[in-house]
């Protein structure tokens, strides 16, 4: 049988790891929708939200790695993650830009 602190860790996992998810999809979502061109007036805003769901992401990172009981290395990988999850969407974005600046012209 499994013992209380068991399923609190799995739940407690569970649940950040979809915080993960759903404030990094928030982030990217935010910094695109900053980074388009009709989007003038709403553009600080949008950045703020995006810049805000990435906080919230790092703080469910460091709440999965401390519910996950994570040492040594493992440290390292979060913090890997944390970083890509930032880079990303930025990369992705200038990637965009790039491939559909033609059809602009």
């Amino acid at each position: 049988m499994y013992e209380a602190v068991d399923i609190e860790r799995i739940a407690g996992a569970a649940l950040l790891g979809s915080a993960i998810l759903v404030t990094g999809l928030g982030y990217a979502l935010f910094l695109a929708l900053a980074r388009l061109r009709g989007a003038s007036r709403l553009r600080k805003l949008f950045n703020g939200i995006s810049l805000t769901s990435f906080a919230l992401l790092v703080a469910s990172v460091i709440g999965f790695s401390l519910v996950m009981n994570f040492s040594g290395w493992w440290y390292v990988i979060s913090g890997l993650m944390v970083c890509g999850y930032f880079i990303a969407p930025r990369f992705i974005w200038r990637l965009t830009e790039t491939m559909h600046e033609d059809e602009s012209k």
